[in-house]
């Protein structure tokens, strides 16, 4: 295994026996055309790999062969951004139009039934103009999880509970009883159509289910990938975004103002760049305060499981925070430095030793678990007492 490859391979084979990983895609690229035996070859491979992560694991392996063909059929639709170009028939009527510099649009409210249809239809390539397709369904995606169960539970409330969707079309036709578009792919809403498209109509009916539409039309290649980028391109709402205004919050910003430091704890547009964030702290409080593996699954883990936020901020002095806040700074800091030693080819072997520990992600956590033990020997040989957790208020 190349040494610096490691690392991150290392990585990724924890986040798989973590249960972090959802789908592995096995890519083959070539410039010749697209082969039988290699179609079989990734198929193996694909099955072979499964295999390996044992029945329980509930990893969708896929595999996917690139040859000239399918590359040229990529570019083109990556030129005109839509890949299904058939004539789609809606059943609903415009509403309203806008129009502006070569473009056009259009607002309809679609049956959810129709959505289903396409998805079914057309699958990954109704998103072909997209940032991403649709991510599925699994415990991991709760907010297509979320969608789905709203599209079956409170289908008459969908489009109060549902922000909409977006398409991109080349061509609107107005009919009496629905509307005709040229060639179709969603820029918006790909959770929101894929979440409805799984949905087992044998089971559940989607007939009371109507989503917001908004349309648009236009052919300029540059405008179009304006449209698609700046559809893409809105903030989410955070996990952390949910605790802007719990109270243990409030007080933190505001110890934090007396001590003359900025603490946001909610995202804005203003904020300074060297004001810290509730997010950039909430990872390394929980290391610090022993649950490193649980830190190493990442910040929105914290914020999901309530448990692990109150061991990181309940009660926690600024003071505290600011300490553990500027220990993980440090540790960033000397990997940079030693980093650049060994690009410039000036780094001594016990450095080296250094560097390859601090590249294993997982190990800045475990070394902020370590340090309130290594503090408390230190304050005790100075003459202090206590346990071997110290609290830093």
């Amino acid at each position: 295994m190349p040494s610096s490859l490691r690392s991150a391979i290392e990585e990724c084979r924890q986040a798989l026996n973590d249960g972090d990983i959802e789908t592995v895609e096995l890519l083959y690229v070539h410039n010749l055309p697209e082969s039988v035996n290699v179609n079989r070859e990734l198929q193996t491979a694909a099955e072979y790999f499964k295999k390996s992560l044992g029945p329980d694991s509930g990893v969708i392996i896929a595999s996917r062969e690139l040859g000239s063909s399918s590359i040229e059929h990529l570019f083109h639709s990556q030129d005109s951004h839509i890949d299904v170009r058939e004539e789609i028939p809606c059943p609903a009527q415009i509403l309203f139009r806008e129009t502006g510099p070569n473009w056009s649009a259009a607002v309809l409210s679609v049956p959810g039934t129709w959505l289903h249809d396409l998805f079914k239809r057309f699958d990954q390539r109704l998103f072909s103009a997209n940032y991403r397709g649709f991510l599925g369904i699994t415990k991991r995606r709760k907010i297509n999880t979320a969608i789905r169960a709203s599209a079956e539970g409170a289908p008459h409330d969908f489009w109060v509970f549902n922000n909409g969707i977006t398409l991109l079309t080349l061509g609107i036709g107005d009919e009496k009883s629905e509307t005709r578009l040229t060639g179709v792919s969603i820029i918006n809403g790909a959770q929101t159509t894929g979440s409805i498209g799984s949905i087992d109509l044998g089971r559940h009916s989607l007939q009371g289910v109507r989503v917001l539409c908004r349309v648009i039309e236009c052919s300029d290649p540059q405008k179009i990938s304006d449209i698609v980028r700046y559809n893409n391109t809105q903030n989410e709402i955070t996990t952390w975004d949910q605790y802007s205004s719990d109270p243990e919050q409030v007080r933190i910003q505001k110890e934090f103002e007396d001590l003359g430091h900025g603490y946001s704890r909610k995202r804005g547009f203003l904020r300074p760049e060297e004001e810290i964030g509730i997010e950039d702290v909430a990872q390394p409080l929980v290391a610090f305060h022993g649950r490193f593996e649980e830190a190493n699954r990442g910040k929105n883990r914290v914020f999901e499981r309530g448990p692990l936020y109150k061991l990181a901020f309940e009660s926690k002095k600024a003071r505290h925070i600011l300490l553990v806040y500027t220990l993980a700074r440090a540790v960033d800091e000397i990997r940079i430095e030693l980093k650049a030693k060994s690009n410039k080819g000036q780094i001594i072997d016990l450095e080296q030793q250094q560097l390859e520990l601090l590249r294993n992600l997982r190990f800045k956590s475990f070394l902020l678990a370590m340090l309130p033990r290594l503090l408390g020997s230190y304050v005790r040989k100075k003459g202090g007492s206590g346990s071997n957790c110290v609290y830093f208020g």
